[in-house]
């Protein structure tokens, strides 16, 4: 198995993305697609780095990153049996309960993709520090939402391309209920206020990027969000309550399988925060 992401100004979560996925598959096993990094964060990382090429603005910086990733994909199932392909703050983690390994459950798959259950881990302001890289992640979270849009078909082993800002794929795949996808978009109220306004300023200027990108006040509807929930009744995720047929649709040309379409501003709205299973300490 090999791993993939395209990265701009990531030095917090690149590390920990190479770090994880090297105690998984092994770190001959990743590719680091650079897009013109200005903070330095691919200078020392010890994972195969290659310079995109810089990605354009506009609605051609999508269509450019999807092509990279998927040309890089074809290339590494030369030599692999399947492709990850997850941003640097996605982390892929098995139910231990079911599955020893990543490989071993995909040894398990029955269509040529695969997507997971995606929690958008949370901050409860009230009782969590600012999070500290240098430490498990979930000894210092407990709690998500379900993100739908974000059961993303991350991990395949056909040549076919991934689309719609890799929501999307040319193949039917499964959402599995023993894999987990843990976002961490959401998981530090400073870092959310840094990377938003990082990315917001790059759509401000040469207008790549979607959704989120564009919106102002995202940590501050965060931070509003985080006020109003009683963690304290909160259930423990549970993955059987989940509807698969719900989650996926084909596309209108029938030429693509995706994710049902629930932005994630909304979800982080409208979804009930739930604790993160618990089985899943120290997968992260």
């Amino acid at each position: 198995m090999a791993a993939l992401t395209v990265v701009k100004d990531e030095a917090v979560m690149l590390p920990l993305w190479v770090q994880h996925y090297r105690e998984r598959l092994g770190l001959d096993h990743l590719v680091v697609l650079d897009d013109r990094s200005t903070d330095g964060s691919t200078d020392h990382i010890e994972a195969e780095v290659r310079d995109s090429g810089g990605l354009p603005g506009g609605v051609d910086f999508e269509k450019t990153r999807l092509r990279i990733a998927n040309q890089t994909a074809t290339e590494l199932l030369e030599r692999f049996d399947w492709v990850i392909f997850t941003d640097a703050d996605e982390f892929l983690v098995v139910d231990p309960e079911r599955h020893r390994s990543l490989p071993e459950l995909l040894a398990t798959a029955e269509l040529p993709a695969v997507a997971p259950m995606a929690l958008n881990v949370v901050h409860d302001l009230d009782a969590e520090a600012p999070l500290d890289p240098g430490r498990p992640i979930l000894d210092q979270r407990s709690y998500a939402y379900f993100a739908e849009i974000m059961c993303k078909p991350s991990s395949k082993r056909r040549r076919s391309p991934w689309v719609l800002a890799s929501h999307g794929i040319r193949t039917p795949f499964e959402i599995r209920r023993d894999l987990f996808m843990l976002h961490l978009k959401f998981a530090d109220r400073d870092r959310l206020r840094v990377s938003t306004a990082h990315r917001r300023a790059l759509n401000v200027s040469d207008g790549r990027g979607g959704g989120s990108w564009k919106v102002d006040g995202v940590p501050e509807k965060f931070e509003a969000r985080m006020r109003s929930v009683d963690f304290a009744a909160t259930e423990e995720f549970d993955p059987a309550a989940i509807d698969l047929d719900s989650l996926t649709m084909q596309t209108p040309s029938g030429r693509a399988w995706r994710t049902a379409k629930f932005p994630q501003l909304l979800g982080l709205d409208v979804r009930p925060i739930v604790r993160i299973p618990t089985r899943l300490r120290g997968s992260l």
